[in-house]
């Protein structure tokens, strides 16, 4: 009897089956530091991002930027009617206050970076820093009044610029606005272009979101101080400073803008792809064309204390990329690594099937 089980036993041992069974678990044996390795992989990354953003956050962040808008200062006429038993209807006439946002007829945006690799230990992040000019034109006659009850006083405005982080502001160059000069002031002055940063699947974006964005500059202005005029013209020029990342929001009838920097690899994401680039081993430049009609942002809009701006993914521009990523190389290895472990395995156990030979354990 216990022959007859051993020799069983040992005819199921020479089998195919057998030998499957075997293989499954050595492959589940071996996932077991692979997992380990995974873990540690992640664990490092990790490190690495919060030395980045570290590092990011005493430079000036990445840079986000949109604007300028001309933001009117108005209010809207409330009538309120109640039904008393003793007085009958009542009507009752309130005032709540309201902004009107005027993009530009034009706009043209200059940026021209120098970049360098900053290092935190081990980790390193690309930076830039340069000059960016704003120069464009606006037109009151854009602005759209559509409801009598709504009033705007055309001379008391403020000129917005919305961005992301306002720590790599350096340095206002220059700001003029029909030859007057421009002072600025830190804030956005509350009006949100778009809101704080937002991170999905690893990838940063920025977008409409639950949390409030406050960071810009803002100037107190009387844009149109003769009711003749329609039309005004501005140029500002700032030294500013970044990581990572730069976008644009196309907030103009027509866009144009016009970006350069001394980076071999750039990427460029975002709602619009440029017109036309150049990319070589000293740098890139690009161009980018934007119309109104191709995004779906309002050339004017009422603003509400609270409220979101019509602003859903438009913002466009380039990421900084790094083409040999240690950490991206060493997770897509270990994701791959399953490959080589089944392949070998499965190559002899078919070699012996097709073969007829029996190999070595």
């Amino acid at each position: 009897m216990n022959t007859e089980k051993k020799e069983s036993f040992k005819k199921f041992t020479k089998g195919y089956t057998f030998k499957a069974l075997v293989i499954a678990a050595l492959v589940l044996l071996l996932l077991i530091p692979l997992s380990m390795i995974k873990g540690l992989v992640r664990d490092r990354e990790r490190t690495a991002r919060e030395a980045e953003s570290g590092i990011m956050e005493a430079w000036g962040g990445e840079l986000v930027l949109a604007g300028p808008v001309l933001v009117f200062h108005g209010s809207e006429r409330v009538t309120t009617r109640t039904q008393t038993e003793k007085d009958g209807e009542k009507v009752s006439v309130s005032y709540e206050d309201m902004r009107g946002i005027l993009t530009p007829k034009t706009l043209n945006i200059s940026a021209n970076f120098k970049t360098e690799v900053r290092k935190r230990g081990i980790f390193s992040v690309p930076l830039y820093s340069g000059e960016i000019t704003f120069s464009g034109t606006f037109d009151k006659s854009m602005f759209r009044e559509t409801d009598a009850r709504q009033t705007y006083n055309f001379h008391d405005a403020a000129l917005v610029i919305s961005l992301g982080s306002q720590k790599g502001i350096k340095k206002i160059t220059s700001a003029g606005w029909n030859g007057k000069t421009l002072f600025f002031e830190p804030g956005n002055d509350g009006n949100m272009l778009f809101n704080s940063r937002q991170v999905e699947n690893g990838v940063h974006y920025y977008s409409n979101s639950s949390v409030e964005n406050r960071q810009g500059i803002h100037a107190a202005i009387d844009p149109f101080p003769d009711d003749k005029t329609n039309e005004a013209a501005f140029s500002i020029t700032m030294e500013i400073q970044g990581g990572r990342l730069a976008r644009f929001l196309p907030a103009a009838q027509d866009t144009h803008i016009e970006m350069s920097a001394d980076w071999a690899s750039p990427s460029f994401q975002g709602a619009f792809l440029p017109a036309s680039s150049q990319i070589d081993n000293a740098g890139f430049s690009a161009v980018w064309d934007v119309s109104y009609l191709s995004r779906d942002i309002p050339l004017s809009w009422v603003y509400r204390e609270n409220e979101k701006a019509p602003v859903y993914g438009s913002l466009f521009g380039v990421d900084f990329f790094r083409p040999i990523d240690t950490y991206a190389l060493n997770t897509r290895a270990v994701k791959y690594a399953i490959l080589f472990l089944i392949v070998p395995f499965l190559t002899l156990f078919l070699l012996e099937i097709f073969a007829k030979t029996r190999i070595h354990p």
